[in-house]
């Protein structure tokens, strides 16, 4: 899958079974995290479009709010769509 970043011209790409930071990073794109667990949100941004999962459900450092205002902690989000 392709991931985008807005408002910037980089993008990358990201396998289905890993982590989306862990895509960026492996790719030298630079994106904020702290702990890399779901658990602290350093790593909480919103998703404009495609779709995403956690395959061990929602991590504890990102709300109900937040999550269903678009927002999602790409330490642990796997990218399901461009």
């Amino acid at each position: 899958m392709k991931i985008s970043i807005q408002n910037t011209n980089q993008s990358f790409q990201c396998h289905a079974d890993e982590g989306i930071l862990e895509a960026a990073l492996r790719q030298g794109v630079v994106m904020p995290y702290g702990c890399r667990g779901g658990r602290c949100g350093s790593c909480m941004g919103g998703v404009i479009k495609g779709a995403f999962a956690y395959p061990d459900g929602r991590p504890p450092g990102i709300s109900e709010h937040e999550a269903a205002a678009g927002k999602a902690l790409f330490c642990q989000a796997q990218a399901r769509s461009d």
